[in-house]
């Protein structure tokens, strides 16, 4: 999903990819998660599949970063916008609903 945007936006600052490699243990991810997270200050996880086992790590590791919201089920829109509004997430309020952000989201321009 990440290239696909880069493809679409050129070079995405503050934006990281971690896949989870089918021979890594959930625990060493959960490792790479929480450090991508401390060392960049993330605020947003972006997942593909609700309950995958990404989600559940990325879910873990956010009660350890009370900033930390995780979106499960992403797509390349929401990518796109938040990419291209990196304001967008310091308006997040974590553990509220996703609905409760959606009118603050306007349309992309392209840069």
């Amino acid at each position: 999903m990440l290239e696909s945007a880069k493809l679409m936006t050129g070079a995405l600052n503050g934006v990281w990819s971690l896949e989870l490699d089918a021979t890594e243990t959930p625990e060493s991810f959960k490792d790479r998660v929480a450090a991508l997270v401390s060392e960049h200050q993330i605020q947003i996880v972006l997942s593909d599949m609700v309950g995958g086992t990404p989600d559940n790590i990325a879910k873990l590791v956010s009660k350890d970063h009370k900033d930390l919201t995780v979106i499960g089920g992403a797509n390349l829109p929401l990518l796109l916008v938040l990419a291209m509004q990196p304001e967008l997430a310091k308006t997040f309020t974590p553990g509220s609903p996703l609905s409760d952000f959606a009118p603050r989201v306007t349309a992309v321009k392209p840069r």
